[in-house]
């Protein structure tokens, strides 16, 4: 056995009027956890992302249940694996496997990032800092075979190459990003690298959306404009982390659009669009080749089940060597 254990949360499951909310108590349990386990010198890694809330760490750590449980994030459903299951749970996270974008890069540079600041915080040690070492060589492995084929390897990729096909080339095109984060920039550029120079940046508040709209070199629009005046767009796509949409019917009825690509956690466009006379629109699952993620599912599971069994084994030789030590100095 592995010897993780895991606490989580699955923030997709989390209704949309409560998500703000969460990020604040899961943040705040986030600090708890780290500060407890440093007093105790004791190993966890927390792991935080729009998709996931989850906190791993070692069976001698049964306080880490327990703060989870006084914590807010009680109310939230909240799942506890053990052993192989934790362990085989991780390396799929790392893989990109959990992902509304399977195979997708991101998640692996957002899990190699909270091993680095449990390392820094100094609770990214022992069995845990092993595992989560094997963890992302085995996401690395995974897309360096070649398992999910034209999968796009970010959000930015699959976008461009989305509206590649849906609107027969991205020339010429006059396209809308509403967000200010940094999805939002990474969209900006892709786009940019793909030919279009009519772009929009959009966002809530005016200093800010001017301020990143200047940095990208691209014009800038307040969302509330978006919604109340005219304007037109080829496409328009959002990466909000809002707990509501962005994008509503009265919206579509000043912004004159065909194209709507929501790269929303939470849905950023209004259900009641879909199904509208001349307007598409597009999940984050819709990006990339189905085909080719699905070709490559069953391959990239079984690179993570050998990776597993490998990780378990190194653990199990490295456990036998070091009893065989202690029972030499014994003697």
């Amino acid at each position: 056995m592995s010897g993780l254990v895991l606490q989580r949360v699955n923030r997709k499951a989390i209704p949309p009027s409560a998500r703000s909310r969460f990020s604040i108590v899961a943040e705040a349990l986030r600090q708890d956890v780290y500060g407890a386990a440093v007093e105790r010198g004791d190993s966890c890694v927390v792991l935080g992302t729009c998709e996931r809330f989850e906190i791993y760490h070692g069976p001698g750590s049964p306080w880490i249940a327990t703060l989870v449980n006084r914590s807010l994030v009680r109310a939230c459903d909240v799942t506890t694996a053990t052993g192989t299951e934790a362990l085989h749970h991780l390396f799929r996270v790392a893989a990109g496997l959990d992902s509304r974008l399977r195979g997708e890069d991101h998640v692996l540079g957002q899990v190699r990032a909270a091993f680095a600041e449990a390392r820094c915080r100094g609770t990214g040690h022992g069995a845990v800092a092993d595992m989560f070492a094997h963890a992302i060589r085995c996401g690395r492995r995974v897309r360096a075979d070649g398992a999910f084929g034209s999968v796009p390897p970010s959000y930015a990729a699959g976008t461009v190459d989305l509206l590649q096909r849906v609107l027969a080339g991205v020339v010429g095109r006059r396209i809308a990003v509403v967000g200010t984060g940094t999805l939002a920039g990474e969209l900006v550029r892709a786009l940019r690298r793909a030919g279009v120079s009519d772009l929009t940046v959009v966002g809530r508040d005016e200093e800010r959306t001017a301020a990143v709209a200047g940095t990208l070199g691209v014009c800038a629009l307040t969302l509330r404009t978006l919604q109340t005046v005219r304007t037109a767009f080829d496409a328009v796509v959002t990466a909000v982390p809002s707990a509501t949409p962005v994008i509503t019917p009265s919206t579509l009825a000043h912004c004159r659009t065909s194209v709507l690509v929501d790269l929303g956690a939470v849905p950023n466009v209004d259900g009641a669009i879909i199904g509208t006379a001349g307007v598409r629109v597009f999940r984050l699952e819709d990006l990339g080749d189905d085909e080719s993620a699905t070709r490559g599912l069953s391959t990239a599971e079984a690179t993570v089940a050998r990776e597993v069994a490998r990780c378990i084994a190194a653990r199990t030789m490295h456990a036998s060597a070091r009893r065989r030590v202690n029972a030499q100095r014994a003697s």
